[in-house]
């Protein structure tokens, strides 16, 4: 089992398997950059703020960002430590 994969589930109880691809640290807040991991190749990834982590029981809780410019910020910054090329 590829333990980068985590499931989160949706406010409507819905379960989505995810790949965890970095987790990026900005203004003393982390976020987990993400992508679906049943998606094709043209799914865009997803940036979530981590809010609370439990890591006693392996659990952790997001929230989704309505900010489009830190949203812009945290992808470039998971681009450059990843030396991800446009």
């Amino acid at each position: 089992m590829n333990s980068n994969l985590i499931v989160l589930t949706d406010q409507d109880g819905n379960s989505v398997r995810f790949e965890l691809l970095d987790i990026v640290e900005y203004k003393e807040d982390e976020y987990a950059v993400l992508y679906p991991a049943d998606g094709g190749d043209d799914e865009p990834v997803h940036i979530l703020r981590i809010i609370s982590e439990n890591l006693d029981v392996n659990e952790a809780e997001f929230e989704g960002l309505d900010d489009d410019e830190l949203i812009d910020t945290i992808y470039q910054i998971f681009r450059e430590r990843n030396d991800l090329d446009d």
